[in-house]
């Protein structure tokens, strides 16, 4: 699991739709080697539309633009492309709610230290609590 902080806003368009915007930063790494201890934080921002099927489950596609940085024995550089994922909210209170979700950022390229390039997709599976204000 990789811990992350997420903000999300949304506004109705009707009785069921919603249009909104979200901002999502990783506390953890995508280095899946564990050599790179520069690859971390990633950063994710885009839109989101949810359609709400009962007054408290919601579910909701999004897609958005993914950062992270990445590193090799010199040199240094941020890897960015399209993100994308399908979830669903869940209120358990007023407040409290559970969301599961399914995403893939698809980084257009990382640049190797011989010239090279490769295409670098990421998926991420998670189950989340959070807070709603």
């Amino acid at each position: 699991g990789m811990p992350s902080i997420t903000a999300d806003a949304y506004k109705a368009i009707s009785d069921s739709w919603l249009v909104g915007v979200y901002g999502n930063y990783d506390l953890g790494t995508t280095d899946t080697t564990g050599t790179d201890p520069d690859a971390h934080r990633p950063i994710e921002a885009g839109g989101k539309v949810g359609y709400a099927i009962t007054e408290k489950l919601m579910a909701y596609a999004k897609l958005g633009w993914s950062w992270s940085k990445y590193s090799s024995p010199g040199y240094y550089q941020w890897m960015n492309g399209p993100s994308y994922g399908i979830g669903a909210e869940y209120l358990i209170t007023k407040n409290l709610f559970t969301r599961v979700e399914v995403s893939q950022q698809n980084y257009k390229s990382v640049d190797w230290g011989d010239g090279s390039s490769d295409k670098v997709n990421i998926n991420s599976y998670g189950i989340s609590l959070g807070w709603r204000f």
